[in-house]
Parts: structure tokens; C-alpha cells; sequence
């Protein structure tokens, strides 16, 4: 609940694709019960470890079809665009494939450019899906033959590079 709490409101709209003020407790349900198989979640922590709080996360949950998988990130404003994003999603590429896994899809906001080039870099396709809104497929056997370089220094604020 603090993650979501110290999201901008703009993020929070990137994320869920509405204003939302505050987290019901069915969706804080929905989006800390995960199995480790279905619905995975990778958190990036940040602080001291008396005092860890969250600074981003990816998650996907599968589809009907076995094979494919909602995915999502968000990170946390004051970590934007510093590569994390990047970071998440190849872990969460990694587990997926480990789990039988082999297409994320979803869906982003047209005005959300640094999500629309965290999916571009991996090798993502897109379609308009409605007014507002891309639709996103990751192959994830094509997405980890483009794995990035992740500068991990504070404050990078590079994009990252292809070995």
C-alpha cells in the first residue's frame, strides 16, 4: 500500500488507467497473492534493510492460453528512467520462460512513451487497441536475444545498451 501511495497521481494513471486514490482491498488482494507460477512478481527494493521500501515492480499473470501472460511494470517516480524498468522486465522475461511462458501481452497508454520504449527495446509489437490505448505482444525467445546492459549507477538516466 506505501508503493502505491507514493505513486504521482500521473503514474498511478499510467498504471491502471484511471485516478485512482486509493488501492480497494480486493485489488491489494489481487495484487500481493501471487503464486510463483500463474501470478509472479519481481519487487526492486531501495533503503537500508530496517527501513526497505519498494521502488518498482513487474508482474505477470496467465492467460487462458498457457503459453501467454499479462505482463506490467511500474516503478516508483524518483527512479524512473534510470533503467529499472528495463531490469524488471528482462527478470520477469527470465521467469516466465522458465514457467512455460512465451508471449507477454498487454496493453499501455498511447501518452505513456517510457513504457511504449521499455517494450520497444525488448522487442515488442504494437497495435491501437482503443482510443488511448496500445496494445503490446513480447515473444519472450525474442526478447532475451535482446537483452540489455543495464547501467546500475545512481541517477544513469542513459538508455541502456546492446552488448
Amino acid at each position: 500500500m506505501a508503493a502505491f501511495e507514493s505513486l504521482s497521481a500521473e503514474s498511478r494513471y499510467r498504471r491502471f488507467f484511471s485516478p485512482l486514490q486509493d488501492l480497494s482491498d480486493t485489488t491489494l488482494d489481487y495484487l500481493t497473492r501471487i503464486d510463483y507460477r500463474d501470478h509472479f512478481a519481481w519487487v526492486a527494493l531501495d533503503g537500508p534493510a530496517d527501513a526497505e521500501h519498494l521502488v518498482g515492480v513487474a508482474r505477470y499473470v496467465r492467460l487462458d492460453d498457457p503459453t501467454t501472460a499479462e505482463a506490467a511494470v511500474t516503478v516508483s517516480d524518483p527512479y524512473q528512467g534510470r533503467g529499472l524498468g528495463h531490469l524488471l522486465l528482462a527478470a520477469l522475461v527470465d521467469e516466465a520462460r522458465q514457467h512455460g511462458i512465451t508471449c507477454f501481452k498487454g496493453d499501455v497508454l498511447a501518452e505513456n512513451e517510457a513504457m511504449q520504449s521499455v517494450l520497444e527495446r525488448a522487442g515488442a509489437q504494437f497495435a491501437l487497441s482503443e482510443a488511448g490505448v496500445i496494445r503490446f505482444e513480447l515473444d519472450l525467445p525474442a526478447a532475451i536475444d535482446r537483452q540489455v546492459v543495464i547501467d546500475p549507477s545512481p541517477g544513469a538516466g542513459t538508455p541502456p545498451t546492446r552488448p
